[in-house]
């Protein structure tokens, strides 16, 4: 075999390949329309390579960085700046709670170089370089997690005496942005040349003047679908000028019928003459909501569509969010599938995890931070997964509006291990996203899926349900090989939350009947503290209704209320770095015990991904731009003393600037003098 003639070293190259794909990854964004943002994250060493190219005035200073939910106060930035002499200086920079610049004395902007060439008369080209760590120890700056980060930038006018003080949100003299995106994401799956699309949109939807409705179609699949396709990728197709109206949108496969062939229809999936077979179309195919770029499989997987036993009907639902009450907006938007006739090993699927689609549960007002919590109980894990279990390889978080941080974890032998979770999220971003490790689900373990909601902003309880007004907590996770289990989500037990309303009534005097429905006993309430930690804790203790569901809407055997909620012995608790005795511990050690990895590794891995991850970083840092900057190849450079571990620094300088550090002088590149530009 071939493996068998290669020598020990090019065995070990052809490794340190393999494993510098699985954990780096390099991506490319536009900030506005004169930044573009290139980075590289390195899982293993929780590093990320940053590259910063703007267009300025020769007095301009520029700033990129990150902050919480896209605020300008709070933001950690690198920041590149010129003083009044001409020279050029990066600074390590925060805002304060005025969005005044604060220079951080700690610098985290490791190994900084820049240059610039003119481009039109008073315009310049900058670029500049940096490195910084994922998490930098410093209480001031950023910790870069998985999920939504929002990256923030700022371009303001010069020259300048001293960057610190320089209020960034002063409009009449800083132009600043804000973009959410996964910045520790994972790079797509490219597509073979079988790769076709083909979509399924509605046709010429008049959107009523109202702020929330759902539009149902039903579509019959082509020819081609005679035969077993699989997707592999799917993505967004919107209308132009639709962007900010289309919230979410799902695609069910419809069954089979004993007599006679499916309804092709088209209308408002509330309205009383829709056929009723459509409420039948339950399995899901595709999700897809606002933000979500394309989702691409893993290459072991597909979703199934075609074939003999497929009956060709599917239903699309498109949720319209429309809070101004526009009228006039046509719309055929929907979702694209990416297609082969090449099947891969395994089917996938997708499966609903968090709180039923009811308003049995609430937030209250006023409040900061209140959790609402789904379970997918051991009991329905034990009937609906088979014995080996399944992949989960990717997620898709949901609420509404008031949504401010989601988690998934996996609750096996009394320990709880993360699935996905996003600390910043946003429900203007909802991607449905490739998990950076597979995850193994066994049966009889429980999926407990957690949202947290600000509601600071409202009066009146937040009641579960459809409307953007209402709020949901849903995790769809994509997994293969795809099983019957297709629901398995739970609500706080009725009978329970009426024995609540009773003693509220009861005890407080409160305006609480139990002839009342669900939602007018919310709304007699009178919310205040004592209330809404009463209510939290009702919900954490009491016992559950359960929706553990087949694709064609049929219950699992077994009793599926009043069902206790299992017993959490060890919580998750995200691993902080820099409090743990070994700096160089694996952050994702959460993962540990429900990690799914189909390829064989040995413990030279690690080090054969650190001996190369030197000429990884000289590869990055090589300028993307070469051909543009051919006339101009001398870097200015930053010669502070780094924050990564010494060696690290060396080697990185080393790489970086292909040149010897002498004291604190200037280093000279060529013709030209560095340290100003």
């Amino acid at each position: 075999p071939f493996y068998a003639r290669m020598t020990n070293r090019a065995y070990l190259f052809l490794l340190c390949l393999m494993l510098l794909v699985k954990t780096s990854s390099q991506f490319s964004l536009k900030l506005g329309k004169q930044i573009l943002l290139d980075w590289e994250v390195d899982r293993i060493e929780q590093i990320a390579r940053i590259q910063v190219r703007a267009t300025l005035g020769p007095q301009d200073w520029v700033g990129v960085g990150f902050s919480d939910y896209g605020s300008l106060t709070g933001a950690d930035m690198c920041l590149l700046w010129r003083d009044w002499k001409g020279g050029t200086k990066l600074a390590d920079i925060n805002t304060d709670e005025k969005s005044l610049v604060v220079e951080d004395v700690k610098n985290d902007c490791v190994g900084a170089k820049w240059r610039k060439k003119i481009v039109a008369d008073g315009v310049e080209e900058v670029e500049y370089m940096y490195s910084r760590k994922l998490d930098t120890c410093d209480e001031m700056d950023y910790k870069i997690l998985e999920g939504t980060t929002h990256i923030v930038w700022a371009l303001g006018r010069g020259p300048l005496y001293g960057i610190s003080g320089v209020n960034i949100s002063d409009s009449a003299t800083v132009d600043t942005g804000m973009t959410r995106f996964r910045f520790l994401g994972v790079s797509l799956e490219s597509l073979d040349e079988s790769v076709v699309p083909y979509s399924i949109t509605s046709k010429d939807v008049e959107l009523p003047p109202v702020d929330t409705m759902y539009w149902c179609s039903v579509h019959k699949l082509d020819n081609q679908f005679e035969s077993k396709h699989h997707v592999v990728q799917y993505e967004a197709d919107i209308s132009p000028g639709s962007e900010d109206v289309v919230h979410h949108m799902e695609v069910f496969h419809c069954p089979s019928q004993e007599s006679g062939e499916f309804p092709v229809w088209s209308g408002s999936c509330s309205d009383e003459n829709a056929p009723k077979e459509l409420t039948q179309c339950k399995k899901v195919l595709a999700a897809w909501a606002i933000g979500a770029g394309p989702f691409t499989y893993p290459e072991q997987t597909g979703m199934a569509i075609g074939g003999n036993d497929f009956h060709p009907f599917v239903m699309l639902e498109v949720h319209y969010n429309n809070p101004d009450k526009k009228s006039g907006i046509i719309d055929s938007s929907g979702i694209k599938f990416h297609i082969t006739p090449n099947l891969r090993p395994h089917d996938a699927g997708i499966m609903e995890l968090g709180l039923i689609y009811n308003n049995w549960m609430a937030i209250p007002p006023h409040a900061t931070q209140f959790p609402l919590t789904g379970t997918c109980v051991p009991q329905c894990t034990a009937v609906g997964l088979p014995q080996k279990g399944i992949v989960v390889f990717g997620s898709q978080l949901h609420t509404h509006g008031t949504g401010t941080q989601v988690q998934t974890t996996v609750l096996r032998n009394g320990k709880e291990h993360l699935l996905n979770e996003d600390r910043h999220y946003s429900t203007h971003f909802q991607e449905i996203r490739v998990l950076s490790k597979q995850v193994s689900v066994l049966p009889g373990d429980a999926l407990i899926t957690t949202c947290k909601y600000s509601t600071t902003e409202r009066t009146n309880i937040t009641l579960g349900g459809f409307g953007f007004t209402e709020e949901m907590c849903v995790n769809y996770i994509h997994y293969y090989p795809r099983v019957q289990l297709e629901v398995c989500k739970s609500s706080i037990d009725r009978k329970q939350l009426y024995d609540y309303f009773n003693e509220l009534n009861v005890d407080e005097d409160q305006n609480t009947d139990s002839n009342k429905s669900i939602e007018d006993n919310y709304h007699s309430i009178c919310w205040n503290k004592k209330r809404t930690n009463e209510l939290k804790q009702f919900y954490q203790k009491g016992t559950l209704n359960m929706q553990c569901m087949m694709g064609g809407g049929e219950s699992f055997p077994g009793r599926w209320e009043n069902i206790p909620q299992p017993h959490v012995k060890e919580s998750y608790k995200l691993s902080n770095p820099c409090t743990e005795e070994s700096k160089h511990k694996d952050n994702d050690d959460a993962h540990s015990d429900i990690a799914y990895d189909p390829l064989v590794t040995n413990t030279e891995e690690d080090d054969t991904h650190r001996m190369m991850s030197l000429r990884k970083k000289k590869n990055f840092f090589g300028n993307s731009y070469a051909d543009d900057w051919s006339d101009y190849t001398n870097w200015g450079v930053d010669k502070r003393t780094s924050n990564l571990p010494e060696k690290h620094h060396e080697d990185t300088q080393s790489h970086l600037l292909n040149t010897k550090r002498s004291g604190m002088e200037h280093v000279h590149m060529g013709k030209r003098r560095l340290g100003s530009m």
